[in-house]
């Protein structure tokens, strides 16, 4: 996922254009609670990747995984906005406490 790259980026060089790039698209994702449509609510489709609701290791697509571990990264886990994302994350939990990866 692009922004998890100018996350970084934005951590390292201390550039405000990015940092301010990075909190714009860490905003657009939390209004769309990480995973849905914002007109509908309904989980978005990508044509160019696999589903988003599965869990990819390694991550190499945008899904619940890469999702939750780029706002952790920026230390917005925790916004209210993240819950449904997390509570799908939470859902895929096997009884032994692992995941099942695509």
């Amino acid at each position: 996922m692009p922004l998890w790259g100018l996350v970084h980026w934005a951590c390292v060089r201390g550039d405000l254009r990015a940092q301010n790039a990075v909190r714009s698209a860490a905003e657009f994702l939390l209004v769309h609670r990480l995973l849905c449509r914002k007109r509908d609510g309904d989980l978005i489709v990508p044509k160019w990747v696999g589903p988003i609701n599965k869990v990819h290791y390694p991550i190499r697509y945008y899904d619940v995984l890469n999702a939750r571990v780029v706002m952790a990264e920026l230390g917005l886990a925790r916004d209210r906005r993240c819950q449904g994302a997390l509570d799908l994350l939470e859902g895929k939990r096997l009884s032994d406490g692992t995941f099942t990866a695509m």
